[in-house]
């Protein structure tokens, strides 16, 4: 990793020094390209970090009853993304993102 940003910084400088431009813009943009990408995934690579922790630590399984944060069910399955719940008054599958349920308390 330290190599191949060791490359691009060097690529980056040589291309400067060839062509004569300024790398400023080219910096500026790369900068302003990375915060609006790094804010675009924060939602999922959240969803993903904790669909990880629930499927390592397995606070429940499917067929288990629960409560998560108002919503009454049974647990239907559990993956990396999302736990499908069939409710006990509604009989639809409300699937809610993991990232919510790590910082809830459930039942």
């Amino acid at each position: 990793m330290f190599g191949a940003l060791i490359f691009v910084a060097a690529a980056v400088a040589a291309v400067a020094y060839v062509l004569e431009l300024p790398v400023t813009g080219l910096l500026a943009t790369s900068g302003a390209l990375a915060i609006i990408v790094g804010l675009a995934v924060q939602s999922t690579l959240g969803d993903v970090f904790s669909g990880l922790v629930l499927n390592a630590t397995q606070p429940y399984h499917p067929g288990d009853l629960v409560s998560i944060d108002g919503i009454d069910g049974r647990v239907l399955e559990i993956n990396w993304r999302a736990t499908h719940l069939l409710g006990s008054v509604r009989r639809h599958e409300p699937s809610d993102p993991q990232t919510p349920e790590i910082g809830k308390a459930f039942e």
